[in-house]
């Protein structure tokens, strides 16, 4: 994948990622340094770029991406797509806390970085997943969002329970599949970019035949 970052650049980011892990290994305990279940903690995942209402702008305006929707309404992508998401994303995290089923709500929405790309910023999430989640409770919508898609995969594949965004309900991966199918079709249906969902989409399917969860380890 090209980023248009030189080695040197890639390598300044990786190093700012590690500084931010730095950061959340000193407020949230590592998963082998929680013995209580009420130091649960709970990864509140959202759309942040992408998701139901990019696919509904994209309906709106009779476009398939996103430089086609700032052509077309300069200024609704960010207003009404990316804050909204910020937004929304940042109330589900505020409802998680606020029910206190959970010690720790963590809000990947409230976390900003200058010269991060997405897969900077998934690098850096799968982390957080891996050392500190126990749970995943994901916003309505997550079958149109990649990243929401590529999240909820890893938390299958790592033995994650992964929620709904009431974050009480478990949500049964054969029944999500056949959601995320419509959503893919629908995307396709305009002509947009579906390769991300669609390889999610199959990992669900080989996890639902193989279903093999990756031991996660302890610490970091």
């Amino acid at each position: 994948m090209s980023t248009g970052y030189t080695f040197e650049q890639e390598q300044h980011i990786l190093s700012e990622i590690d500084a931010m892990l730095g950061v959340f290994d000193s407020t949230v305990p590592f998963k082998e340094e929680r013995g209580n279940p009420v130091d649960d903690v709970l990864y509140a995942c959202a759309a942040i770029t992408g998701g139901i209402h990019l696919y509904n702008a994209y309906r709106k305006f009779g476009v398939n991406s996103i430089a086609r929707l700032n052509e077309a309404k300069p200024g609704y992508y960010k207003k009404f797509v990316f804050e909204r998401n910020i937004r929304e994303g940042v109330a589900m995290g505020e409802y998680l806390r606020k029910i206190r089923r959970y010690r720790y709500v963590i809000v990947p929405g409230k976390v900003y970085a200058s010269g991060w790309l997405q897969h900077h910023y998934l690098l850096f999430w799968k982390e957080v997943l891996r050392t500190k989640a126990d749970r995943i409770a994901v916003k309505r919508g997550w079958h149109y969002s990649n990243g929401q898609a590529i999240e909820f995969v890893f938390g299958l594949q790592h033995g994650l329970p992964v929620l709904d965004e009431s974050g009480k309900n478990l949500l049964d991966p054969r029944r999500e599949i056949k959601e995320f199918e419509r959503a893919i079709n629908n995307l396709g249906k305009i002509g947009a970019d579906t390769a991300s969902l669609i390889n999610s989409f199959a990992e669900i399917q080989i996890f639902l035949r193989h279903p093999v969860v990756t031991k996660i380890a302890a610490g970091r």
